[in-house]
């Protein structure tokens, strides 16, 4: 089927694809550092404590109140999912809707939730390498290279 030819998603699609709760948008920036923690097949402890770690440190979610309550319940969920399997062949679908999403933010905001998704995955490949030997995978150098790709500038 060409490219052209294939139905376009839809955000709502989107969110219902990544499981995601309606108004909730924001929550695709926390998904790239998954992605990149599973690019070389096994997801370890530190990889997962990292990106849920630098996805609050990076206030890729909310800090207070019920959003926040929701960003965290979401976060566990999806650290869970990706650590046992959760397929990442999908990135281009996740690319295309945090992009529509950084479209409609203003362009200071927009470019500082880039800079922290990049950040973010970014310390999440380098906690997979043993201890005070930060090392990045092929694999998780190459995830990192597509996801700095498709996001807008």
């Amino acid at each position: 089927m060409s490219e052209s030819a294939r139905p376009r998603l839809t955000l709502e699609d989107v969110f219902e694809h990544f499981e995601i709760p309606p108004g909730n948008e924001h929550f695709l920036f926390m998904l790239p550092p998954f992605y990149v923690a599973r690019a070389d097949g096994d997801v370890s402890i530190p990889e997962l404590f990292s990106a849920v770690w630098n996805n609050c440190m990076q206030q890729l979610t909310p800090t207070m109140g019920p959003e926040k309550t929701a960003a965290q319940a979401y976060l566990q969920k999806m650290a869970v999912a990706y650590a046992t399997g959760r397929r990442t062949e999908d990135l281009r679908v996740l690319s295309a809707a945090i992009n529509l999403v950084l479209r409609s933010l203003p362009d200071g905001r927009a470019q500082a939730v880039r800079e922290s998704i990049q950040l973010t995955c970014t310390r999440v490949a380098r906690a997979s390498g043993p201890l005070f030997r930060e090392k990045v995978s092929a694999e998780e150098r190459q995830m990192l290279d597509e996801i700095f790709e498709a996001l807008e500038k």
